[in-house]
């Protein structure tokens, strides 16, 4: 059984174009969905429908409410020398929500034997099918091997060398060949791993959203020589697409321009957003020009201007 937990902040809109892209694209019968979100104001409405849309599907939700206690969740993190300079010097990991206890209480009550997570702006665009090939590893060798979904042979900044076992790729993280989204040996998108070594590896980690998830733990990880072993489809099956940003804490220099509150505004009027998916992926990320707001017949154009 996989597993798959979708992180989402006052992107409703988005989400709901991530989650009918997994129940339509994923290929197994024995797939399970959360999502651990947050949200502000008139955003809320926006999930409260998501809700009523998703959860009659099997799709179950997780608000982020409340602090992390200090003395259950944090103090014991702190003899770690990483987990307590980044306590010390970013005032937001000291002021952390619930996300940590609450996304490890998800991952630890999952009965799936494989857990990835997704981002409100990721989107299946081919099927998958979840290879025994990749999975047979992981279960083999649970610290050291994983499954990404967002990487293959088709981008434009493949790394030369990786190997063919079957119907997927392989290399090795840290081999210094490897580049971009094959040198990073952890990542919060569509990249699926043990859940008793995931679990065990986050526990050890203070971190507060998804942006320090992923941060943190690839440098414990690449510290540790944890996830090494790298496996994917020989076609990507999920992209990214930037359309805004709602998180500054790492600069990131493309994204889209697209305000989170008209497309909320959007959702609530009954519309659902599609992409214009591109039949073979050149990179794993893009800002679209335009995306289209569809109610039934109804199709809104909505342009899409990338800024920095």
């Amino acid at each position: 059984m996989h597993h798959i937990i979708v992180f989402s902040f006052n992107r409703a809109m988005q989400c709901e174009s991530v989650l009918r892209s997994i129940l339509e694209r994923v290929k197994t019968d024995k797939l399970t969905v959360s999502v651990v979100w947050r949200a502000t104001g008139e955003h809320l409405d926006g999930y409260a429908l998501l809700r009523r849309q998703y959860e009659p599907k099997g799709v179950r939700f997780y608000e982020q409410s409340g602090r992390a206690g200090f003395f259950r969740h944090v103090l014991p993190r702190l003899w770690m020398p990483r987990n307590l300079y980044h306590w010390l010097k970013y005032d937001y990991v000291r002021k952390a929500d619930n996300f940590k206890p609450l996304l490890e209480k998800v991952i630890a009550e999952t009965p799936a034997d494989f857990v990835s997570f997704n981002t409100d702006d990721n989107v299946y665009y081919r099927d998958e099918v979840l290879p025994e090939t990749a999975f047979r590893r992981i279960r083999e060798n649970p610290y050291g091997a994983s499954y990404r979904v967002y990487v293959g042979g088709n981008l434009s900044a493949c790394p030369q060398g990786l190997r063919r076992e079957g119907d997927v790729l392989c290399w090795d993280y840290l081999d210094p060949a490897m580049q971009t989204h094959w040198a990073y040996p952890f990542a919060v998108d569509g990249t699926f791993y043990a859940k008793p070594a995931l679990l065990d590896v986050i526990h050890r980690v203070l971190y507060h959203n998804p942006v320090t998830l992923e941060a943190y733990l690839v440098s414990y990880v690449r510290s540790q020589g944890l996830f090494r072993e790298g496996y994917s489809p020989a076609h990507s099956t999920m992209m990214a697409f930037s359309l805004n940003k709602v998180s500054f804490i790492i600069p990131q220099n493309h994204r889209g321009n697209m305000p989170v509150e008209r497309l909320n505004t959007l959702f609530l009027d009954g519309y659902h957003l599609e992409y214009e998916l591109p039949e073979s992926a050149v990179n794993s990320g893009l800002v679209p020009k335009r995306v289209i707001a569809v109610r039934g017949e109804e199709r809104l154009v909505l342009p899409v201007e990338q800024v920095s």
